[in-house]
């Protein structure tokens, strides 16, 4: 434990996140992924959210005896997974007839697998290893999930529609997974600052 504590956020779980999300990069230049293809691997990544908010919702309880946790997770397990599932229904309504058996491939498990990785990474370098599970409510982790793919997949929805009204373009497309990795990094470097703020202001 005391090796991940001296690796910073900014030395590994930022540079992760930053090149898992442009293997969908390479989906979209090498693979001929279609709109659908990328929105369902980021549809995938709402999964891993989750998962890993539940583990955080198991820190505290283990590390802090925090038991509010054994009511609140099961009740974010009903509530996160309903929406995760509206989520792929609407996706595959407005966008599955493009699909192309790319979500099959072995680059799109590659992907899967790397945006596993990163948020895993983040989770023990940043949540455990830089002590943020001190200084989180749990009303914070009930709604951080929402907020970031709420505001992250409206973007990413809208931005699938303008690629399909222009014919799927692999610029277009390309284009599409870098506004993501854009908004990713914004939205990474909030959480985490201001949570590193707050174990700085208890110390």
């Amino acid at each position: 434990m005391l090796a991940v504590k001296r690796f910073g956020d900014a030395r590994v779980a930022l540079p992760a996140l930053v090149v898992v999300n442009l293997l969908p990069l390479c989906g979209v230049l090498f693979f001929n992924w279609s709109v659908y293809e990328v929105l369902l691997l980021y549809w995938s990544e709402n999964i891993i959210i989750g998962v890993f908010n539940l583990a955080r919702f198991w820190t505290l309880l283990r590390r802090r005896g925090d038991y509010s946790v054994l009511f609140l997770g099961p009740f974010f397990c009903v509530h996160y997974g309903g929406f995760a599932f509206g989520h792929l229904i609407f996706l595959r309504a407005l966008f599955g007839a493009d699909s192309g058996g790319g979500e099959l491939s072995g680059m799109f498990a590659a992907s899967f697998l790397a945006l596993l990785a990163s948020h895993g990474i983040s989770y023990f370098v940043n949540f455990i290893g830089r002590r943020e599970y001190e200084q989180v409510t749990t009303r914070e982790l009930m709604s951080a999930p929402y907020a970031r793919v709420a505001v992250l997949h409206l973007t990413v929805l809208f931005g699938g529609f303008a690629v399909n009204a222009l014919g799927q373009p692999g610029y277009a497309l390309a284009i599409l997974v870098l506004v993501k990795l854009g908004m990713d990094i914004v939205a990474h470097r909030r959480e985490h600052r201001r949570l590193q703020a707050q174990v700085a202001n208890a110390a």
